[in-house]
């Protein structure tokens, strides 16, 4: 079985694992970017154009040959107006120092849009990943096989 050794800085940081689910979710430890106005009593206020780097609490120690991905969850969007900004969030078995606690960079796009966010909220969901072990490049000079017309033509008239 796989062990992965992974710290928290709290207990209600630790990443949780739906019931029937294969990912588990991340929490928000803190938003470390946000103007001291937009704190609340239980989390942040977030509006239209905030750009947010959330830390989740959280440091792993993946054994060699595994990455992680980091996923937003599908409600976040509808909720909050937010988009992970690079898609998915790579962690690679070497970010495992001391101080390499994970991070989500989202950007809110929703027009006239206003939200609280709250400590430990889900917002995002990690998976780990077998990664394809070393393999050999063969460069070639010319591909032979059919071109199939470039994106969005399959399928279509």
């Amino acid at each position: 079985m796989l062990k992965i050794n992974i710290y928290t800085k709290n207990d209600k940081c630790r990443p949780e694992k739906a019931d029937g689910g294969d990912l588990y979710d991340l929490k928000i430890y803190n938003i470390t970017n946000l103007l001291p106005y937009q704190k609340t009593e239980n989390g942040w206020k977030i509006y239209t154009e905030d750009f947010i780097m959330v830390d989740f609490g959280v440091i792993l120690q993946l054994p060699e040959g595994w990455r992680a991905n980091i996923y937003p969850r599908s409600s976040l969007f509808k909720r909050h107006g937010l988009i992970l900004v690079n898609s998915v969030g790579i962690i690679d078995n070497a970010y495992r120092g001391k101080t390499d606690f994970i991070q989500g960079h989202f950007y809110c796009i929703k027009k006239n849009h206003q939200s609280e966010l709250l400590k430990y909220e889900r917002i995002a969901q990690i998976e780990f990943v077998k990664v394809i072990p070393h393999f050999y490049i063969k460069w070639v000079d010319k591909i032979g096989e059919k071109s199939r017309g470039g994106i969005g033509k399959t399928g279509r008239l």
